[in-house]
């Protein structure tokens, strides 16, 4: 596990997946944190990206910014990124920006 100052990632040489865990509050301070374990997950694995939301309770604009950012990289190296259990009021946010569209979403795992 690589941990940073607010992101933590998680490769799995097994199963090809990365595992990426955004602090409590997924904003511009963590945006940099966040590419750079994008950046290294997309090195690290061989399948999906997983960006877990579980922890976090507050996401801006910059944060969006860099889940896009992520896909356009993700999808030109030919691989995904799904994102995973979003509480309620994150997954309204993700709603009304349209990401429902553009990632895929999940629950209960990681």
């Amino acid at each position: 596990m690589i941990k940073g100052e607010i992101t933590k990632l998680r490769a799995s040489p097994n199963s090809g997946e990365a595992i990426i865990e955004p602090s409590d509050r997924f904003d511009v301070r963590c945006r940099k944190d966040f590419e750079c374990a994008a950046d290294m997950a997309l090195v690290l694995t061989t399948g999906e990206i997983l960006i877990d939301l579980r922890n976090v309770q507050y996401l801006d604009t910059t944060a969006l910014g860099a889940l896009l950012q992520a896909r356009s990289k993700a999808q030109a190296a030919g691989k995904k990124i799904v994102l995973l259990n979003a509480n309620p009021r994150i997954m309204e946010i993700l709603e009304i920006a349209n990401f429902v569209r553009l990632f895929e979403m999940m629950a209960g795992k990681a």
